[in-house]
C-alpha cells in the first residue's frame, strides 16, 4: 500500500495498492519490490501487508523535486 502524507489532513492517504505474490524465502527473510512512476514530491511510506491487511513492514522515504540538468552535446569529427 503506497501512501503519501497530506499535511493539510495530518494523515497518510493511500494512492495505490499494488498486489503481488511472495513465495519461498531465504535465510535472511523475504525480498521483493514494487515501483511507481510519476511520483509526487513529499513524504511517502509503503506498507507491506498480507491479503488480510496484517502489517509485515513499513518503508518511509522522502521524494524531492530537483531541477533538470542541462547537458552539452559535443560532436567530435575525425
Amino acid at each position: 500500500r503506497w501512501q503519501q502524507y497530506q499535511p493539510a489532513q495530518k494523515d497518510w492517504v493511500t494512492t495505490d495498492r499494488i498486489v503481488y505474490h511472495i513465495t519461498g524465502g531465504r535465510g535472511g527473510g523475504y525480498r521483493s519490490y514494487t515501483f511507481k512512476r510519476f511520483i509526487k514530491s513529499g513524504e511517502w511510506r509503503v506498507r507491506i501487508e498480507t491479503e488480510s491487511e496484517q502489517l509485515l513492514g513499513t518503508l518511509h522515504f522522502t521524494v524531492k523535486e530537483v531541477p533538470a540538468r542541462a547537458y552539452e552535446l559535443v560532436t567530435i569529427l575525425r
